[in-house]
């Protein structure tokens, strides 16, 4: 079981406290390497040049779109969000832009309960927004907890502060996480998705408002780690531009 962290600490304290579960066998996928990192970035930077991602919203999406595995299931609020960012086709990516967040926790809630009942390999990943009803949030909640569905519920919160709502304490994991900083989303993120691949069950993941760019958060925290190199960014662009510019000269034809 997940140890929820003190409410008085910072979102990073909070990501690191899931390097603390389970065991100590754990540890080494939470281990994140230069090359993993600049994926990160680089997923951060394709969704800034597709023009298709909210501003701010960057880094949620791309750890998200960086954890897929071949036989998972991802459904963003809208489909183009994660498109030119994931290297590889997963499971199944959701175009569900019609539906509301109840719908879309429900349909992929029930994508888990199958994935589940049919003992297949994959894990479902959902994002929503906090608009919904915490009745209707609590009940799906619930449900998936019971079960130990294997889905991650990431939840995009419009308060920059820790939420006031506790109601899902006791039923699922929950850990929030600073918007901004796409290494602890994508940190909390991997240790959900090792406890959904073991059979432990769901996560809530909730992403705060972002309080700075993600994308200028990554820059320093490479720089920070000297991973960081002008020349190689310069040339992440160029290739970013290129294949943005193929694209859309392809939908044009």
């Amino acid at each position: 079981m997940i140890a929820l962290p003190d409410e008085k600490k910072g979102s990073r304290a909070k990501a690191d406290a899931m390097n603390q579960t389970d065991s100590a066998a754990s540890q080494p996928s939470l281990l994140l390497h230069a090359d993993r990192l600049k994926q990160l970035y680089a997923a951060l930077l394709r969704g800034r040049a597709s023009g298709k991602v909210r501003r701010g919203r960057e880094a949620i999406l791309a750890a998200a779109a960086l954890e897929l595995g071949p036989d998972d299931h991802l459904l963003p609020r809208k489909a183009n969000e994660v498109a030119g960012r994931i290297e590889h086709s997963p499971a199944g990516i959701g175009d569900d832009e019609s539906f509301s967040d109840t719908s879309r926790l429900a349909l992929a809630t029930g994508l888990a309960l199958g994935l589940k009942k049919r003992q297949q390999p994959g894990i479902v990943t959902v994002l929503v927004s906090e608009a919904e009803p915490d009745g209707e949030l609590s009940h799906v909640f619930s449900f998936a907890a019971q079960s130990k569905l294997p889905i991650i519920y990431l939840l995009d919160s419009a308060d920059i502060r820790r939420p006031k709502r506790k109601l899902h304490r006791g039923t699922l994991p929950v850990i929030f996480v600073e918007g901004s900083d796409a290494v602890a989303i994508l940190r909390v993120i991997q240790e959900c998705a090792r406890r959904a691949r073991q059979g432990h069950g769901p996560a809530l993941i909730e992403c705060s408002r972002p309080t700075s760019d993600p994308l200028k958060f990554m820059e320093e925290y490479l720089r920070k780690r000297e991973m960081w190199s002008e020349d190689w960014r310069q040339s992440l662009a160029m290739t970013v531009k290129t294949k943005a510019a193929r694209e859309t000269k392809k939908k044009a034809k």
